[in-house]
C-alpha cells in the first residue's frame, strides 16, 4: 500500500476495466473517491493474459486523463483460471518466516512447473490441530509468471506504479471482513459473465 493509501486499485475483466480510487484506513473504513468503468478494448485482455499492453495501457490512462485522476499507485486484482489456489495448513511460524514455508513446499501444493510461477500467500487464521499445536491457515497462490509481468508492463506504459497484485480472491475475502459481522455465518456470492463465486464466511474467515 502506498504511504498515503490513496491507490488506484484496477480490475480488468473480458468484457471491461473497473478503477477505484479509494483510501483505506487501518479501522476497516474505505473511502471512495473517484470510479471509472470502460470497455476492454477489443483483443487485449483474455483470462488474465494481457495480449496487447499498448492498448490496455493506452485506454487506461486515457480515461484517467479524461476523469482528471493524477494518482500513480495502482493495485490491480488478477483474475484466471490459470491461477491456481490451494487453502494449505502449516506450522505456526513467525510471519516473516511464512513465505519461506510456502515457497520450499510449493512443488506439493500445485501440479505445475514452479518455475514458471510466482508464488504468494494470505494468512486466513491460525489454528489448534488434533495434537494441539498451534497452526496456520494460509492461502497459498501461484500465477504464471508472463502474466504478472503483463500487469507491470502494462503499468509501465501507462505511467503508474504498481504497489501490489493481488488475487481475485483474496481481494473478495478483504471486502468480505470489511462488510461481515466478526460473529454471523454469511454467504456472499459473486457473479461474473464467466463465472460465479461462492464464498462461506464464518466471522472473519472465508470457508
Amino acid at each position: 500500500m502506498a504511504k498515503s493509501n490513496k491507490v488506484l486499485t484496477i480490475d480488468i475483466t473480458n468484457e471491461s476495466v473497473t478503477i477505484i480510487e479509494i483510501t483505506a484506513s487501518a479501522k476497516k473504513q474505505t473511502q471512495v473517491h473517484n470510479a471509472i468503468i470502460f470497455e476492454t478494448p477489443e483483443d487485449a485482455y483474455e483470462d488474465g493474459n494481457i495480449k496487447n499492453k499498448e492498448k490496455l495501457a493506452s485506454a487506461i490512462r486515457d480515461h484517467l486523463d479524461e476523469n482528471g485522476i493524477t494518482n500513480k499507485n495502482a493495485i490491480f486484482v488478477l483474475s484466471s483460471t490459470k491461477v491456481v489456489n490451494r487453502e494449505v495448513i502449516i506450522p505456526a511460524v513467525k510471519e516473516s518466516k511464512v513465505k519461506d514455508v510456502i515457497n520450499s513446499n510449493a512443488s506439493e501444493y500445485f501440479p505445475v512447473n514452479i518455475d514458471d510461477y510466482i508464488i504468494s500467500h494470505s494468512i486466513l487464521e491460525s489454528v489448534v490441530g488434533d495434537d494441539k499445536a498451534k497452526q496456520l491457515r494460509v492461502l497459498a497462490v501461484a500465477a504464471p509468471s508472463y502474466m504478472v509481468k503483463g500487469y507491470y508492463d502494462t503499468a509501465s506504459l501507462a505511467g503508474l506504479s504498481v504497489e501490489s497484485i493481488d488475487f481475485v480472491g483474496n481481494a473478495m475475502l478483504q471486502l468480505i471482513k470489511t462488510q461481515t459481522s466478526a460473529n454471523a455465518t454469511t454467504m456472499v456470492i459473486q457473479l461474473g459473465s464467466d463465472s460465479s463465486v461462492l464464498n462461506i464466511v464464518k466471522g472473519e474467515t472465508c470457508l
